[in-house]
């Protein structure tokens, strides 16, 4: 199961953070449920209001 993110909107710093997060966990592939994490993304995405893509984000380094 994919964790819960937060979804309130007057958060934007902190839902800026979980959608790295979240957007780094779908490109290394930790979870085996890719598919509601992607699914976060794209509701964070419309709540943020701009599409999220990989160069919204920084690589993460092992």
């Amino acid at each position: 199961m994919a964790k819960q993110i937060d979804l309130r909107p007057d958060r934007t710093a902190n839902l800026d953070r979980q959608l790295r997060g979240a957007f780094r966990e779908i490109v290394t592939g930790k979870f085996v449920d890719a598919t509601q994490l992607k699914g976060d993304v794209k509701r964070l995405s419309n709540e943020r209001g701009s599409l999220i893509t990989s160069r919204n984000v920084k690589p993460q380094k092992k």
